[in-house]
């Protein structure tokens, strides 16, 4: 065999070395992908797990601070435990006896919430009353959105369509008439838009049942709009409560001066919460909220809904 030959099989036996060495080092790459990609999902489905566990148990806290609450008193105020919100805060730093265990929590999850009053709120459902069978506006009601949605900005007649839609639906001989709404957020199938909605959801709510506004824990607005009051005298109302709050609806009704025939839309205590919580958990931000009536000895759980998982920052 003459040199060119025998350079010509060792370029071809090369060229196969290095095509065997590129299909080897692709199966190994594939083989390293499949095995990262199915360590990624099972992290992911473990952390979503985790979040899941970790909130549900977050939940049930807060239930059983609002239980313990209405065991101390039937007074509800913004300085009780309930009312403070629990700023982002790493679960290790209390569950240390879990690491202890076995157990471990990451050093980064953190978890955050609050207790809001709905009945801190101007309740939507209380616009319409029945009176025998048919519905009927309740002008008091009606008149505290009225002025609500003056104080806000928004349009007037976007309101008297909801309230109209609202009678609507509870009319039993209306032929056409729409759902009644469950939460706040089906109010937009009732002509509230979008722009509204976020403008009213911290001074107004849906309750599925008539319900009094809480004096101690109302807002503002919500308070200016549902006595009438002027400003400053809402103001100094705020001022007298930040002192000491209310003990009795009377004792609202005289400081705010206002008649005693105001008294049944008024309370100082309780029922409805919207609990919030949101958990960063290795990767995953999972965000929960609830909305619960306490009644009794128990706590019941009217809504829940999870507003998503998905990869922190």
């Amino acid at each position: 065999m003459n040199v060119a030959g025998m350079h010509r099989k060792r370029g071809a036996a090369l060229l196969m070395a290095l095509m065997v060495m590129a299909v080897i080092a692709s199966i190994a790459s594939a083989a390293f992908w499949w095995q990262w990609r199915s360590w990624a999902v099972e992290h992911t489905q473990r952390a979503q797990t985790q979040s899941t566990w970790l909130l549900d148990g977050a939940l049930d806290w807060a239930r059983l601070i609002l239980l313990e609450d209405s065991r101390a008193n039937q007074v509800d105020h913004l300085a009780e435990p309930w009312a403070i919100e629990l700023q982002p805060t790493r679960l290790s730093t209390f569950l240390s006896a879990a690491q202890e265990s076995g157990d471990a929590i990451d050093e980064e999850t953190v978890l955050a919430g609050r207790i809001e009053d709905l009945q801190g709120k101007l309740n939507w459902r209380n616009t319409v009353e029945i009176i025998g069978d048919r519905p009927r506006f309740s002008q008091p009601d009606v008149e505290a959105f009225e002025r609500l949605y003056a104080l806000l900005g928004l349009p007037q007649q976007e309101l008297q369509q909801v309230l109209l839609n609202l009678q609507r639906a509870e009319d039993p001989y209306e032929a056409q008439r729409p759902l009644l709404p469950r939460t706040e957020e089906d109010l937009r199938w009732l002509g509230l838009s979008d722009a509204s909605a976020a403008k009213l959801r911290a001074h107004a709510t849906w309750i599925p049942r008539r319900t009094t506004l809480n004096v101690n824990t109302a807002g503002e607005l919500a308070l200016q709009a549902a006595s009438g009051l002027a400003a400053a005298e809402v103001s100094r109302l705020l001022k007298a409560r930040s002192e000491r709050h209310f003990d009795r609806v009377e004792q609202f009704l005289s400081t705010a001066q206002l008649l005693g025939a105001q008294a049944s839309r008024f309370g100082v205590s309780s029922q409805f919460f919207r609990i919030t919580g949101l958990l960063r958990h290795w990767d995953i931000q999972t965000q929960i909220e609830a909305v619960v009536q306490r009644e009794g000895q128990q706590v019941l759980l009217l809504q829940v809904r999870r507003l998503g998982q998905c990869c922190g920052g």
